[in-house]
């Protein structure tokens, strides 16, 4: 699933995660438990269980989630 756009940039890629949980309009996303999986240039993912957010570095160096996947 895309999700970007428009969103508040956090810094670290972890709290984007967060913040997209809280506040993305999207419902069923975990709070508090994401951490940093993988990173690379301006990309990075996030995993909280089974759920994994790629995050996105934008001006002023903070991050955005860009896209969501949930395996099962």
């Amino acid at each position: 699933m895309a999700v970007a756009a428009g969103g508040v940039g956090q810094s670290p890629p972890a709290d984007a995660a967060n913040w997209f949980a809280r506040h993305g309009g999207v419902h069923g996303f975990p709070t508090g438990r994401w951490r940093e999986v993988d990173r690379g240039g301006h990309g990075a993912t996030v995993a909280s269980g089974t759920t994994f957010l790629q995050v996105i570095q934008v001006a002023g160096g903070t991050w955005l989630v860009d896209r969501a996947k949930h395996c099962r």
